[in-house]
């Protein structure tokens, strides 16, 4: 039986025992349309628990046609787990539209933020194209910052007043929401059709999650292209407690960084090193220093970052031809562990670190035999089960749906 609906993009988290897979859901396709973000939790006795909602995007139609664009859209959840014990999820929001699969749909040189009284603040346009700033509290002002009738609430819900007038990320300015149905209309200021990176929070292992917060102002440079967007998958705790999470604009990689269990972020300059325009990932040595993976033409390539992830350098070329779909990594004990589509089949490759007599890291030596899946994966998301087993969620190409699987390393 074919899977409702198609599950992809899978991030995973062992949280004490329970494993925590956040995804998007899609009704139709999976570029774009109306695309969820869920979490399912599996128990230490291998319950699977219901699916949890995590958030919906705004919606005009809500059907099963893979050519609906009349709808906001999720894409590239990345989860982790901050040092106060929390989940935080760094997700990314497209406006109604194709998103990345048309980019000639988004606005390069409209400008998504600007300074207010010496912070960036985002903006929204109406349809002459003058610009207002929306403050922390959701109060709006004008261009020349003066108080508004408007307020703005989280994933873009515009009033005016009391009154609710539509949301800054659909199209259109009339219509009549229909609760049944879940939809909504476009609003009379709307914020510029590109990419957005909203942050949400768990205190309860995934079962609940915060109302979305959007960081695009904290991150954007001058130079980005309007499809700046997360990496699915595992983000980065470094020992020192800061969450270090994967972008890409399409032309280079960058990452943004938190030290505050992901209260406030940062952002690296551009990351040339690993020489992609795509995914990436990263993880951290024994030595703490922090490695950068990704695939480029069929191989890998990786970048080096001796300062907790802000200032990179060019690392090694290991001989690995991951295939296209979104990777991961791991630090098990003294091995890494680097999943991918491979050719035709999942593959999980396997890496000792090597450290002098010091315990100084030294480099990866790569071994020649891998832990192969016996099944077509997409995007893949790797998670420590002990010191022997890992667990890994996939999407299942043929299922349209989201497995995961226990291995054996040892």
């Amino acid at each position: 039986m074919k899977n409702r609906y198609n599950y992809y993009s899978p991030a995973l988290l062992n949280v004490d025992g329970t494993l925590v897979t956040v995804s998007c859901m899609a009704k139709a396709g999976r570029e774009w349309g109306y695309n969820r973000l869920v979490c399912e939790r599996q128990t230490p006795d291998g319950e699977m628990q219901k699916t949890y909602p995590v958030c919906a995007p705004p919606a005009r139609v809500i059907n099963d046609s893979p050519e609906n664009m009349k709808t906001a859209f999720f894409a590239a959840p990345s989860l982790a787990r901050a040092a106060d014990g929390s989940l935080v999820l760094t997700a990314t929001l497209f406006p109604e539209s194709k998103g990345a699969a048309d980019k000639k749909l988004l606005e390069k040189k409209k400008l998504a933020c600007a300074y207010c009284d010496g912070k960036r603040c985002p903006l929204i346009y109406d349809r002459d194209g003058n610009f207002f700033y929306i403050l922390d509290d959701g109060s709006v002002l004008d261009k020349h910052k003066q108080p508004t009738e408007y307020t703005v609430k989280p994933l873009g819900e515009l009033y005016k007043g009391e009154e609710y007038i539509g949301n800054i990320y659909l199209n259109g300015a009339k219509g009549k929401p229909d609760e049944e149905n879940k939809t909504t209309h476009g609003a009379p200021l709307k914020a510029p059709k590109r990419s957005y990176i909203l942050v949400f929070r768990s205190t309860d292992g995934g079962v609940t999650w915060s109302a979305p917060r959007d960081i695009t102002p904290m991150l954007l440079g001058e130079k980005d292209m309007p499809w700046l967007t997360t990496v699915p998958g595992r983000a980065l705790t470094t020992e020192s407690g800061r969450i270090i999470v994967p972008l890409t604009d399409g032309t280079e990689d960058i990452c943004i960084y938190s030290d505050d269990n992901g209260e406030t972020w940062c952002r690296n300059q551009r990351q040339p090193f690993t020489g992609t325009r795509g995914d990436w990932v990263v993880f951290e040595t024994p030595s703490r220093h922090i490695y950068g993976y990704a695939a480029r033409k069929g191989k890998l390539s990786s970048a080096m970052s001796p300062d907790n992830g802000i200032i990179w350098t060019k690392g090694d070329k290991p001989k690995i031809h991951p295939g296209k779909a979104p990777m991961s990594v791991l630090v098990l004990g003294e091995q890494l562990l680097l999943s991918h589509a491979g050719d035709g089949e999942g593959v999980i490759e396997i890496a000792d670190f090597i450290t002098d007599r010091k315990g100084n890291f030294k480099g990866l030596d790569w071994r020649k035999e891998s832990a192969r899946l016996d099944a077509s994966i997409g995007s893949s998301c790797l998670a420590e089960i002990d010191d022997e087993t890992v667990a890994i969620a996939y999407e299942d190409t043929e299922k349209n749906d989201i497995t995961i699987q226990f291995i054996k390393m040892k």
